[in-house]
C-alpha cells in the first residue's frame, strides 16, 4: 500500500471539486451526461433522493485521466498530421 497522503474514498461535491479542479457545476454537469456513473464515481450519503451526493474520488480521478490522456501508440500520427 502507499505511505501517500490519506484520501478519503468517498467526499462531497465542493471537496471533490477542489480536488478535481473543477466546478460543482462539472460535476453536476457529468452526472447528467452519465460520464460520472451512480454508485461507482457518485452515491447519495443516504437513500433520501434529497441527500448530498458523494464522489469517489479514485474512481472520478481515473475517470478524468482516461478521458483526458492520449493513447501514445497514435500520439506522434496526431502530432504529424497537425503540423501539415
Amino acid at each position: 500500500k502507499s505511505m501517500g497522503k490519506f484520501r478519503p474514498s468517498w467526499v462531497t461535491q465542493l471537496e471533490a471539486a477542489s480536488y478535481l479542479q473543477v466546478s460543482s457545476r462539472t460535476l453536476i454537469r457529468w452526472r447528467s451526461e452519465n460520464l460520472l456513473r451512480p454508485h461507482i464515481h457518485y452515491r447519495r450519503a443516504t437513500p433520501s433522493p434529497r441527500s448530498k451526493v458523494l464522489y469517489n474520488l479514485e474512481k472520478c480521478e481515473k475517470l478524468i485521466v482516461k478521458a483526458t490522456s492520449r493513447d501514445p501508440r497514435t500520439l506522434e500520427a496526431e502530432i504529424v498530421s497537425s503540423s501539415q
